[in-house]
């Protein structure tokens, strides 16, 4: 089991917490910080890329694209007699490095180095809830890829993430389909797409790719546009 610790804050690695995370985007991260801040020990269990889904496939790689299309789509509608103003078709190859590169430095930055400068132990794995014998503490195994650690926590906090939700369409398995997160990493801007579900993460895909300069429809099975922002 991989472990990341702050010497200047814990002699050894205890296996008692009063807080732990189960994951390590930025709700547990905030969650983490401030539980250090009050003086807590502090475990954040990580089975995959630190960061979460807001910093990784979420909010932060969507956004920085979509301000980026929005510079293109501004640069194509110039309303204002006496500029005169063009673009030329959007390299998303060079976009997407840059958004990369951006993310692993935040990453690095704030989900890596800060944990250990916060003192709080990074636990490298898979959280399993087991008995505790401790009616005080709840009882975690984390399961790594070369052996498991058993921590007990006095308090746990859930916020492991999100995923894109693949629907039940017959035949999209047969495709070569794209969801929110696998979108954000093409090399190329697609001539068209079709976009299924008409809320915010949808509404924002289809918003980005038609100012890339894709022909984009958007189909919702609900009466209107945007439902669940009713």
């Amino acid at each position: 089991m991989q472990t990341i610790s702050n010497p200047e804050h814990f002699e050894v690695l205890t296996s008692t917490y009063d807080l732990v995370t189960i994951g390590s985007g930025s709700a547990a991260r905030a969650a983490a910080n401030e539980a250090r801040r009050l003086g807590k020990s502090v475990a954040m269990i990580e089975h995959g890329t630190a960061g979460g889904t807001c910093l990784n496939v979420g909010c932060v790689p969507s956004k920085t694209l979509l301000a980026a299309a929005a510079t293109r789509f501004a640069a194509l509608h110039q309303n204002f007699p006496g500029i005169k103003t063009y673009a030329e078709p959007a390299n998303l190859a060079l976009l997407v490095n840059d958004k990369d590169q951006m993310i692993t430095q935040f990453r690095d930055t704030f989900h890596v180095k800060g944990p250990v400068e916060a003192g709080i132990n990074v636990l490298l794995g898979t959280a399993v809830f087991t008995p505790s014998e401790n009616r005080d503490c709840v009882s975690l195994v984390v399961e790594g890829s070369e052996d498991s650690i058993q921590v007990q926590a006095k308090h746990v906090i859930i916020a492991s993430g999100a995923s894109p939700f693949i629907p039940e369409i017959p035949g999209l398995l047969d495709v070569d389909f794209l969801t929110s997160s696998s979108a954000m990493s093409l090399k190329s801007v697609p001539e068209s797409l079709l976009v299924v579900g008409g809320n915010a993460i949808g509404l924002e895909q289809a918003q980005l790719f038609s100012r890339l300069g894709s022909k984009v429809k958007v189909i919702e099975v609900a009466p209107r546009i945007a439902p669940w922002l009713c």
